[in-house]
């Protein structure tokens, strides 16, 4: 069996997995909040040097985690595309990015809003700040991703195998 993110159209099903990967971590994060709220209430938790510290701040750099290793998939996905000289798919690609992405962020926001409205949210470090500008950054980053992924197609256009990495 081919390896997926191989070949011609790997770099695609890195962009799309990245995608795909980020919005399932964010529908999930409320669940995990759910394991990591358990953890801070350890018995005598606070005993333990460092462990409220790092237990605290480790959902608000899970969600970092998340949104920046989508980012480094879609990017890896999009050189891989491009050194493989597909640039009408990158179009293509492109705006469906962009349809997929706003169809999909509903999804991300009722799952973000609920760890918003948790409780306990102000236990954590800086989560409640970044929940809340986590929105933000993937809309723009969406319709960036999209936006750039397609005038990249075009601007690599009969280029072939020979085109550059990057945007």
């Amino acid at each position: 069996m081919n390896n997926l993110t191989k070949g011609k159209q790997g770099g695609f099903m890195f962009m799309i997995l990245s995608i795909v990967a980020m919005v399932l971590s964010i529908t999930m994060f409320q669940s995990i909040m759910t394991y990591i709220a358990l953890d801070m209430a350890v018995t005598n938790a606070s005993a333990y040097i460092g462990y409220t510290v790092v237990v605290g701040v480790t959902p608000t750099l899970l969600l970092l985690t998340i949104v920046g290793g989508a980012g480094w998939g879609y990017k890896h996905g999009y050189d891989q595309a491009v050194n493989n000289g597909a640039s009408l798919i990158l179009m293509v690609f492109g705006i469906l990015e962009i349809i997929l992405f706003a169809a999909l962020f509903p999804t991300i926001m009722s799952a973000l809003e609920a760890v918003r409205t948790l409780p306990s949210i102000s236990s954590y470090i800086a989560l409640e700040v970044v929940v809340e500008i986590v929105p933000v950054l993937l809309w723009l980053g969406g319709l960036f991703a999209g936006g750039a992924t397609a005038v990249g197609g075009f601007r690599h256009r009969g280029k072939g195998a020979t085109a550059t990495s990057g945007a």
